[in-house]
């Protein structure tokens, strides 16, 4: 008999999106408000990144031009004194050109390592909030769950039916309500809202 009330009382609810958009739609429309913040914030980070590396790109790339330019002359002006001298010069050019090489590789991984951080917080957050709904959905599963354990066979009217969701929702918000089943109050206006009209 459990079932059977349980089968009718879904059948009476309705549209179960409806009810769900009461319970949780500010919820999930908050959650997608973070996750389009997070993600423009992402986008704005990448676009930062991508931008200050072409800008040091472009200033290693000018400094080391005028570096082999430099050592260039250099290498015209001292072409006649010894090898060694040569050597060393040419090992400045070496070291300038590391240097740039790893500046920018270590500015590439940096961001990469953001945008991967960034990546996943938002999967996290995802999650986390994901998980949150659930659990509201389960609460409220268990509460409707345990009112028609209660009520057992008894006939359940339109009115109480009405007050019942209406307390239930009342409670997934935050706020306390005792429900009344003789004395229909105006809770169970609002609650009827929620119901479909009867059949018949």
């Amino acid at each position: 008999m459990g079932d059977a009330i349980r089968d009718e009382m879904r059948e009476k609810l309705g549209n179960l999106d409806q009810i769900r958009d009461l319970l949780f739609g500010e919820r999930i429309r908050d959650y997608e408000n973070r996750f389009i913040r997070i993600e423009s914030e992402l986008g704005a980070v990448r676009q930062e990144m991508q931008t200050s590396i072409e800008q040091l790109k472009n200033q290693f790339s000018a400094e080391l031009s005028v570096a082999v330019n430099s050592i260039e002359k250099k290498l015209k002006y001292l072409s006649a004194t010894a090898d060694e001298e040569i050597d060393d010069i040419r090992q400045q050019l070496d070291r300038s050109t590391q240097i740039s090489s790893t500046s920018i590789a270590a500015i590439d991984k940096n961001f990469k390592s953001q945008a991967n951080s960034l990546q996943e917080r938002i999967s996290q957050t995802r999650q986390i909030l994901e998980q949150e709904i659930d659990a509201v959905k389960s609460e409220l599963l268990k509460e409707l769950d345990k009112r028609y354990t209660n009520l057992g066979e008894a006939k359940l009217s339109r009115d109480y039916l009405a007050e019942l969701l209406f307390e239930l929702c009342m409670r997934v918000k935050g706020t306390d309500l005792v429900v009344d089943a003789k004395e229909p109050s105006e809770s169970k206006r609002n609650a009827e809202l929620l119901l479909p009209e009867r059949q018949g």
